[in-house]
């Protein structure tokens, strides 16, 4: 007692400790570090640098390897009073908060591969198993997961490193495919109407749904599994399901558009045979707009001869693609027959006899008979209409009731008789019966005026007819 004491003040030990979430890496930040221990009672300090623990897994008191963490003034109190002599650090397992989303299905339950994990550590990846449930099975965005059996698994990270935490998925309309059916009409209406029976597919629990309104075509002609062009107005109503759970969207949309049917009427004249050319029929029944249907191809009728007659179609068909032939009549009408005939013009007569005459346009090799006689205007050479006066025909190989005059043409020549040498000659000699004709000939073998009297040789100017000799008399051939 009584002498000078010494008291050595040495500095307080302190042991820090922290916590962060697992972020694949075996760092210790000092802002992770939350704890000093062994501190004077009001004294606070803080810390600086960075430490490391074993491996960046999750666990709790790994022991920190101090690096350059080192103790800082506080409040209160002064780093150089106190030494860091160690600490302890739990990794913990990092909270995903999980969210997806999935196509309506009519069920409440959510399995793991419609939800999307995203660690936000480097390239760790984790996936899902097992399933969690939602509220209702019906449409909806960020609809709250109960987890049930929802579960990390490893892939590309340790499932260890993470915890679940919020889950979430959208529940996304369904898809649905929508077939119609209509006839042709001419139009690119895809009409609602025409759904077909169980038209719509891509729906979940055998519910039902209903369609109106009406979708466009690319193209009005008929086709079978026609894409709609756009869905216009077509829209879906509730049936068994509810619409608000479905969508048109993205579904397939298409329609058969079936020709339409259509009766074809024609009439040809009589021709001696059975067939039914596609070029005979003019009329259509059921067409639509200003569709013009013609018929290609050869049908066959119950007998030859005239009257209104029902056609076998045969090989007839439409040659408009968006109309289907179903059935053909056809009027055989009578065949107006048409006579010609010819002969000199040496006499004055306007009559034509039946011998004069012959058809020009029987079928075939038929025949008929004819009688009576005509007349023509005048007898002066020339192309003549003749009228038929009591000209008539009966049946021959073919039958008369087949054929009429109505339509027909007539047509009788009487040909020039200068036309020929002997026609000429002929002609010549009527002048000696008292005639009065005079010729001014075309040519003559002459080179000056002739004498009266003079005998002389005419001709054409193709030396085709040649009349010699000829008696000149003032200029003229007499």
């Amino acid at each position: 007692s009584g002498g000078t004491q010494v008291l050595n003040v040495t500095k307080r030990p302190v042991t820090i400790s922290g916590s962060r979430f697992y972020d694949g890496t075996a760092s210790v930040s000092s802002s992770d570090i939350d704890t000093f221990n062994n501190r004077v009672s009001g004294q606070s300090l803080t810390i600086t640098g960075s430490g490391t623990v074993s491996t960046a897994l999750s666990g709790s008191g790994k022991t920190i390897i101090l690096g350059t963490l080192s103790l800082a003034d506080g409040s209160g109190g002064l780093a150089s009073n106190y030494s860091l002599s160690g600490g302890t650090f739990d990794v913990n397992s990092r909270q995903l908060n999980v969210s997806g989303s999935r196509v309506y299905d009519n069920t409440s339950t959510v399995n793991g591969s419609d939800l999307v994990v995203s660690t936000g550590v480097g390239v760790e990846v984790m996936t899902l198993s097992g399933q969690g449930s939602i509220a209702n099975a019906n449409v909806g965005d960020n609809k709250t997961v109960t987890q049930n059996t929802l579960s990390l698994v490893s892939a590309s990270g340790s499932a260890s490193n993470y915890s679940l935490g919020t889950i979430s998925v959208n529940i996304i309309k369904r898809p649905v495919n929508v077939s119609l059916e209509k006839v042709y009409d001419g139009s690119l209406n895809a009409p609602a109407s025409g759904l077909k029976t169980n038209g719509i597919t891509n729906t979940v629990g055998g519910q039902t749904l209903t369609l109106s309104g009406i979708g466009t075509m690319q193209d009005t002609g008929a086709g079978v599994a026609k894409v709609l062009s756009n869905n216009g107005t077509l829209a879906l109503g509730s049936g068994s399901g509810s619409a608000s759970n479905y969508t048109l969207t993205s579904g397939t949309h298409i329609i058969d558009v079936t020709p339409r049917t259509t009766v074809a009427s024609g009439s040809r004249f009589y021709d001696g045979t059975i067939n039914a050319q596609g070029s005979s029929f003019s009329s259509f029944t059921n067409t639509v707009g200003s569709d013009t249907v013609t018929l290609s191809g050869t049908g066959t009728i119950s007998t030859e001869t005239i009257g209104s007659k029902s056609v076998s179609i045969g090989s007839l068909q439409s040659a408009h693609p968006n109309y289907t032939l179903t059935g053909a009549s056809l009027n055989v009408t009578k065949r107006p027959l048409s006579l010609s005939g010819s002969r000199v013009a040496n006499t004055n007569s306007t009559d034509v006899n039946a011998s004069e005459l012959k058809f020009t346009n029987l079928p075939g090799s038929e025949t008929l008979t004819l009688t009576g006689v005509g007349t023509i205007p005048n007898p002066r050479p020339g192309t003549k209409i003749i009228t038929l006066g009591t000209l008539n025909f009966s049946d021959g190989s073919g039958q008369a009731s087949n054929y009429t005059f109505v339509g027909g043409s007539f047509i009788f020549i009487l040909k020039n008789p200068l036309n020929t040498k002997a026609g000429v000659l002929d002609f010549l000699k009527t002048m000696s019966r008292g005639g009065s004709k005079r010729m001014l000939p075309s040519r003559t073998s002459h080179r000056r005026m002739p004498a009266v009297a003079e005998r002389i040789t005419i001709s054409t100017p193709d030396q085709s007819i040649e009349v010699s000799p000829c008696v000149m008399q003032n200029g003229y051939c007499n």
